[in-house]
């Protein structure tokens, strides 16, 4: 079945919404009212947005956009980002530790 009581199992739930935007910037071919127009929006999260996420974008009263926009690339949110920084430190700790302990060993 499709719906949540056909799949007992199944579970709907709220993706974490986007704590910041940085680094953001539009890019457009004209300015010229009422003729069309290609938008590029650049931007950078704070908080992962999942494949399957969504980031919405309203436009002012008027305005007609796509109905569905995508992706051109992605790069891994400042979240992540700093996770992996924080694993690369953690792993360097970790070395230096096990330096430290050699050295005792050998009385250095």
């Amino acid at each position: 079945g499709t719906t949540l009581t056909d799949r007992p199992l199944a579970a709907l739930m709220e993706p974490p919404h986007v704590a910041a935007v940085v680094d953001a910037s539009v890019g457009y071919w004209t300015n010229i009212v009422g003729r069309p127009n290609r938008l590029r929006f650049r931007l950078r999260t704070t908080t992962a947005v999942r494949a399957t996420g969504a980031l919405i974008v309203r436009g002012p009263p008027g305005y007609i956009g796509a109905p569905k926009c995508t992706a051109i690339s992605t790069d891994p949110s400042t979240d992540t980002r700093m996770q992996q920084v924080r694993e690369q430190l953690a792993e360097y700790e970790d070395l230096l530790f096990l330096q430290g302990t050699r050295e005792q060993a050998l009385g250095k």
